[in-house]
């Protein structure tokens, strides 16, 4: 196994020389990200598993390292069900945003269901190997409580990697005659499940089988199955950069930067799937990790890794009947089935318990022939080398500590209002660690809120050459360039925010109006192609409607303008823009708005209401943005008692028109008249102090609290 891990390290290495000849304008974030995962790698992963296994060689050590496992885990597991029941004794609040999924220290529900996959193995074969009562009970209790903290995160790939290891293990447990031990874990199982849903101390918590049913009923709503269909848009995106570059791969560590441009594809295919963009950091399914990052080279090399583990271990746990080997071996398998669905494989909170008992395992099977005893030589050049390299390492880990410190506090004092201040603390965070992407975009955005636009220019390149997948920091990136009055720069970068985000309204409307506004790159037709975009996926904007109205108006084509200006009236009838442009082409399509209101005043007058309204409703369909036509039209319904019509149009006067104290005192006795006392007296209330010291309102709040009078 150590072979084939040194080959996969080597394969690894030759990754970034192949990510940087692919895209050598991402060398930076190439870096960055490799530099990460390498230290990930090497220093966390590798580490945990070598020191594992010469742990296990030792059978005190081998004790000390799989007791700290699992007492470290049955503390995380108390902790997460003491928040599963509203008991947060840490905390003074909720911090973390799952919902009802218990993260206890980890952060992320994710990462400490992967841990507990691995950890209620090791307590199983504690269970199965316990000679006593009290140690048995210890051991039930523990891999109960574990059990349980793994339902209560609610992550599914997790159950289904924990059923795959309690599985392999039962099998060949129950060859070894240990019916009444995993007879009892099964009971213990089911018991756990049914008791779950029980004590949650809000009623509303999933179940188990709700949790599970809940994607299976509705695969086919992307709305609904947003977990499943979010899955499938990550893969499809991996495939995809597979078929790119199936020998080389795109470099390892890259998903996150490429995956953005490939999920924008997919999104300009399928723009119904806009609600489920994210910014993924991993594949969610380890075998499309390799072959995005590694191609066919790096697919097989890992799979001889785990293929070699598999054949060692096995071959000994079978001539040797070892239980931990099983245990062990049963932990790794449940963990990579996880990974199949999930990304804990590359996260280093959950691996470690992943690479302690690989290490394990290897140690138990290699029967004593692993270790060979070497005096490894060094010349002081060496190990004032080393030494140099540890104490850079060290000061790196404290400068980018103190980076982080720095960027919470400037990212806190932005929130408040203190931009100043917020931009000298994400500066400072620059200068100890350059490579914080939401440090430096948080800094952009302060240099572009105090006007100092170069700044802003800077700081969000320095955000891009962390991570260039943001396709918010080149809209920013572009509207610093559009106030230095460089159109050409903005354009590239509205250009690239669109291409990560396809389904940005927001992104094709700044290129309409780029092509529309600036006389150096003044282009009706392309204006109207990317307004048209911006329109079929916003509809509901009564800009990106009034700014294509206005395209048409330009082009000639009077009635498509006037029917996108009633459009944006209808979204916004207090729109003064839309609406002065509308009334300027009435004349034009012979539309007789006076002549109608004329007819409908008069109508009013000889207390002929209902003919009124439909005429002031026709004048509303010709111009929603009439608002005069509206008071009248709430009138009339209330002069027919049709009082909830007559509300509706109210409501929807005073949304737009709050500062209108007619439509908000017509509204409150419209609550009144048909009965609501109680919400006109908290209307009026409510409006108060919108018109302080008003008269007519005070007269009208003891009116309706007195119960009766005249108003």
């Amino acid at each position: 196994m150590d072979k084939a891990l040194a080959a996969y390290g080597i394969l690894i290495a030759l990754s970034l020389i192949a990510a940087l000849i692919y895209y050598p304008q991402w060398k930076t974030a190439y870096f960055v990200f490799w530099g990460r995962r390498m230290i990930f790698f090497v220093f966390n992963c590798m580490a945990v598993f070598y020191i594992s296994f010469l742990m296990a060689k030792n059978s005190y050590y081998k004790k000390v390292l799989i007791y700290a496992l699992v007492a470290t885990a049955s503390i995380s597991a108390f902790y997460a069900l003491m928040q599963y029941t509203g008991h947060e004794f840490i905390w003074p609040q909720n911090l973390h945003h799952y919902g009802s999924r218990s993260v206890s220290t980890f952060g992320n529900p994710t990462f400490i269901a992967s841990f507990e996959v691995v950890i209620i193995i090791l307590c199983l074969w504690g269970f199965s190997k316990a000679s006593t009562l009290p140690a048995a009970v210890l051991w039930g209790v523990l891999f109960a409580l574990n059990f349980f903290a793994l339902l209560i995160t609610q992550t599914r790939s997790s159950w289904v990697g924990a059923i795959a290891a309690f599985l392999i293990y039962l099998v060949f447990a129950l060859k070894k005659g240990l019916w009444k031990k995993m007879a009892i874990a099964a009971a213990a199982l089911f018991l756990v499940s049914w008791i779950f849903p029980k004590l949650a101390f809000n009623r509303d918590h999933p179940t188990v089988w709700s949790r599970i049913t809940h994607e299976m009923r509705n695969v086919s709503n992307l709305r609904e199955s947003s977990s499943v269909t979010q899955r499938l848009l990550i893969w499809g995106a991996a495939l995809r950069m597979f078929k790119q570059s199936p020998v080389f791969g795109h470099g390892w560590g890259s998903f996150e930067l490429r995956y953005p441009a490939e999920q924008g594809k997919i999104l300009a295919e399928k723009p119904e799937l806009a609600g489920l963009r994210t910014h993924a950091n991993n594949s969610h399914n380890e075998l499309l990790e390799q072959l995005s990052q590694l191609g066919l080279p790096g697919f097989f090399l890992f799979a001889a890794v785990w293929l070699v583990f598999f054949y060692r271990t096995s071959k000994s746990y079978f001539s040797s009947g070892n239980m931990l080997i099983l245990a062990c071996v049963a932990a790794v398998a449940g963990f990579i089935v996880d990974n199949m669905l999930g990304v804990t494989l590359n996260f280093p909170m959950p691996v470690m318990a992943f690479w302690a008992v690989a290490g394990i395992a290897v140690a138990e099977s290699s029967g004593g022939e692993y270790i060979v005893a070497r005096k490894l030589r060094m010349g002081t050049a060496v190990k004032v080398i080393l030494a140099l390299f540890v104490i850079f390492f060290i000061k790196k880990q404290a400068d980018y500590f103190k980076g982080e410190m720095n960027y919470f506090s400037g990212f806190t004092r932005s929130r408040i209002g203190d931009i100043a201040g917020a931009a000298e603390d994400c500066l400072r965070a620059w200068q100890y660690y350059p490579w914080n992407t939401d440090n430096n975009y948080e800094l952009g955005n302060c240099y572009m809120r105090l006007g100092r636009h170069e700044k802003a220019v800077w700081a969000y390149k320095e955000a891009l050459k962390s991570n260039p997948g943001y396709d918010e920091i080149f809209y920013n990136l572009a509207i610093a360039y559009q106030s230095m009055g460089r159109p050409e720069d903005a354009e590239k970068n509205y250009r690239e925010a669109a291409s990560i985000n396809p389904v940005s309204a927001e992104y094709y409307l700044a290129l309409g109006n780029h092509y529309l506004r600036n006389e150096a790159t003044k282009d009706i037709k392309k204006a109207e192609e990317f307004y048209s975009r911006a329109f079929e996926l916003k509809p509901d904007s009564s800009d990106i409607a009034n700014n294509l109205a206005y395209v048409h108006m330009l082009k000639g084509d009077i009635r498509k303008s006037y029917e996108l200006y009633k459009n944006a009236l209808k979204v916004n009838p207090a729109y003064e823009t839309a609406k002065r442009n509308l009334e300027s082409i009435l004349p034009r399509l012979n539309i007789p708005l006076e002549e109608w209101r004329a007819k409908a005043m008069a109508l009013v007058k000889a207390d002929n209401f209902a003919e009124a309204e439909l005429l002031f409703r026709k004048i509303i369909e010709a111009h929603p943005g009439d608002m005069a036509a509206a008071f009248y039209l709430g009138n009339c319904l209330t002069s027919l008692k049709r009082y909830d019509e007559a509300a509706a149009v109210y409501e929807r006067l005073v949304r737009f028109y709050p500062a209108e104290k007619h439509f908000a005192l017509n509204l409150a006795k419209i609550y009144y008249m048909r009965g609501d006392r109680i919400q006109a007296v908290d209307f009026l209330k409510k409006i108060s102090p919108v018109f302080p010291r008003d008269k007519e309102i005070d007269k009208l709040l003891r009116v309706f609290q007195g119960g009766g009078g005249n108003f």
